[in-house]
């Protein structure tokens, strides 16, 4: 397998890169060119094993080119056009949703995701770009919850949206809202810190827009400190909205059809906002087959 070396991709501005297919630069084209080529026996090589645990991703990728395709661009842009690096990553996503079964997580979970303790949940209506847009109430996670069973219902909810509903080719627009939010209570930062990258290796550049929302002066602190280690790409999706009348109307603005958000941001929907449920709701999902992942390296 030979790799294309590529030389300053990752020292390029952001700012001044396209990350559109069809207005790549010529050298970004010919980096995904390279990728699509060099995938190519990666995929074929764990064929066997992703049939055997039924894996979505590969059942897409193998139904459809187009899906293939804008699936991999994702991986060649997550890892700055570099074709040696962004095979790392597919031969990582491949292995880890084989030795865990990825696919096999009961999706029920994310229906009934209140009942461990995952906040998120598709709003099932699109962006003006297309995407859809997902809402978690992050109170609704608490000290004493089952870390395990959160991470399983939360992997049944990004594999929902992004490989089982209609949205296999874009990314999402997240919500995330800290009304009554308060770390004494609700801050779990292993388990937050796991889920984040392991999220962003499962399923890469698939964030379009997050909206951060009732959010505390702590909060904004704390991004601030470490906002200068992250990329001009990562911080430009992050919008800081912290009363409702800074983020109804660019939520609203946001929404294809603003009549079909819930009541609560400022809709006409009748949709159940996401609250804590009591104690005594919440239970394991032992029964998923996904394991160690707290401990991923």
């Amino acid at each position: 397998m030979s790799h294309h070396v590529r030389k300053h991709s990752r020292g390029r501005n952001a700012a001044d890169r396209s990350y559109e297919r069809d207005s790549l630069t010529p050298e970004d084209a010919e980096a995904f060119a390279t990728f699509l080529v060099e995938a190519e026996p990666v995929i074929a090589a764990k064929k066997t094993q992703l049939e055997a645990v039924g894996d979505r991703l590969y059942k897409s990728w193998a139904h459809s080119k187009q899906d293939k395709e804008d699936g991999l661009f994702k991986f060649i842009v997550a890892r700055e056009f570099s074709p040696p690096e962004a095979l790392k990553m597919l031969q990582s996503l491949l292995t880890f949703r084989i030795d865990n079964k990825v696919s096999q997580i009961d999706l029920k979970l994310a229906e009934h995701h209140l009942d461990y303790r995952n906040p998120f949940m598709d709003l099932r209506i699109e962006a003006i770009s297309g995407c859809p847009i997902a809402y978690g109430r992050l109170n609704v996670m608490h000290h004493g919850m089952d870390v395990e069973a959160f991470k399983q219902s939360l992997f049944a909810t990004f594999e929902k949206i992004f490989l089982v509903e209609k949205y296999t080719r874009k990314q999402v627009v997240g919500i995330i809202d800290f009304e009554e939010w308060g770390v004494g209570k609700n801050f779990i930062a292993s388990a937050m810190t796991k889920l984040v990258n392991t999220a962003q290796d499962l399923f890469p550049e698939s964030l379009y827009r997050v909206y951060l929302i009732n959010y505390p002066g702590t909060v904004k602190a704390a991004y601030n400190i470490i906002a200068p280690l992250l990329s001009t790409r990562t911080t430009s999706k992050i919008v800081w909205l912290k009363t409702k009348e800074e983020y109804l109307p660019k939520i609203r603005a946001e929404v294809a059809d603003p009549n079909k958000l819930p009541t609560w941001l400022g809709g006409k929907a009748e949709i159940k906002q996401p609250l804590p449920p009591p104690p005594a709701a919440a239970h394991p999902a032992s029964h998923s087959p996904v394991t160690g992942w707290m401990h991923r390296s």
